[in-house]
């Protein structure tokens, strides 16, 4: 792995590894050895922090699938409650279609009744009028026949008068008034 060269030293961790183990700094290293023989202490250390980060993801798993599992049940939850909320107003809707088809049934009866009764109020007002008409005509006809009989009656009380007059001077009655 490391390559001899002029002026290549370890430096670090690296070298106080190589100096202990009595290997020199610039041979090539064994094929056969591996890096926690190099390295134990790193090794070890970053395979502990790799349980550690596992446990933590593990955990943080167990979490984000206790905490979609609730968010599931609620919305499975949720769900239902809207469903049932749904049916409620299909009934009411449902309930409401068959309440409005009664009034505009009732609504088409009273329509042509209505237009019976004003057809009918229409041809009565009419004929009404026709014989207020009539009988405002009879009235002033009334009318004027009570008043000419009135003036035949006064012209000839005035000229039975006249004639009593007449008769009277001719028989010899001077005062009569």
């Amino acid at each position: 792995m490391w390559v001899r060269g002029p002026g290549q030293r370890l430096v670090g961790g690296a070298a106080q590894d190589v100096e202990r183990r009595g290997l020199d700094p610039l041979s090539p290293l064994d094929d056969q050895l591996t890096l926690g023989e190099i390295f134990p202490a790193r090794e070890r250390r970053a395979r502990s922090l790799a349980r550690e980060v596992e446990s933590e993801t593990s955990d943080l798993r167990k979490q984000v699938a206790s905490a979609l599992d609730e968010e599931r049940k609620r919305v499975a939850k949720r769900a239902k409650e809207l469903a049932s909320v749904e049916g409620e107003l299909a009934k009411l809707a449902t309930k409401e279609q068959a309440d409005v088809a009664t009034l505009r049934g009732r609504l088409e009866g009273l329509s042509k009744r209505l237009a019976a009764a004003n057809s009918d109020a229409k041809r009565k007002k009419e004929a009404y009028e026709a014989a207020a008409a009539t009988a405002s005509k009879l009235e002033q006809e009334k009318k004027e026949l009570h008043e000419h009989l009135a003036m035949m009656v006064l012209s000839s009380e005035q000229r039975k008068e006249d004639k009593l007059k007449e008769l009277l001077a001719a028989m010899g009655a001077t005062d009569v008034s």
